[in-house]
């Protein structure tokens, strides 16, 4: 990490596989901390299911997605499932953006940081695989889809990161936790 850069807001990566909890913790931060963070516009292809546009995702199609992508638009994006995800490349500078993204999401966020020395936290969601197949049973998700994400998990490892959450632990204490490690962050 570039440590000429700390007078700037530092980013935060939360990554690890989905249903993981990461984008509850972005959403309890957000609640919590408005003033202090922000979220980064997020791109995908895939269908609109319970999220809000905007608020969540903005659902493009394939074309269009592929020229913005073109245009160098996004910072990372990453395929899951024949669906298309990304990050905008625009976000607020004078807060700290909570980026979501997947183990090879995270790498391109990691790199695109480095490259412009914008300084960067990246938590890592642990979630043992009980928990994880219990949440993907409460989502109602059908057996194959189960089987298909639970399977993503031998293609998945952690690598080294800043901090490590345990995404079992209390809402209140994920968030104390987050928001005390970024605050010490800014003060070195």
């Amino acid at each position: 990490m570039n440590t000429t850069a700390t007078k700037l807001r530092p980013q935060i990566i939360i990554t690890w596989v989905s249903w993981s909890g990461k984008t509850t913790l972005m959403k309890w931060l957000l609640e919590k901390y408005p003033d202090d963070f922000s979220k980064p516009i997020q791109y995908t292809t895939r269908k609109q299911r319970y999220e809000n546009e905007l608020d969540d995702y903005v659902f493009l199609t394939k074309d269009t997605f592929m020229r913005k992508l073109i245009n160098g638009d996004f910072i990372e994006f990453t395929e899951y499932n024949q669906e298309l995800y990304a990050i905008w490349r625009y976000y607020n500078e004078a807060k700290t953006n909570i980026f979501i993204a997947e183990p090879v999401g995270r790498e391109a966020l990691q790199r695109y940081f480095k490259k412009n020395s914008i300084p960067f936290l990246t938590f890592y969601m642990k979630i043992p695989k009980e928990e994880m197949q219990i949440r993907l049973e409460e989502r109602r998700m059908s057996v194959n889809d189960i089987e298909s994400r639970m399977g993503d998990l031998k293609y998945f490892y952690p690598l080294p990161h800043d901090h490590i959450l345990d995404s079992t632990d209390r809402p209140e204490a994920l968030v104390n936790e987050t928001k005390r490690k970024c605050d010490n962050f800014l003060k070195t």
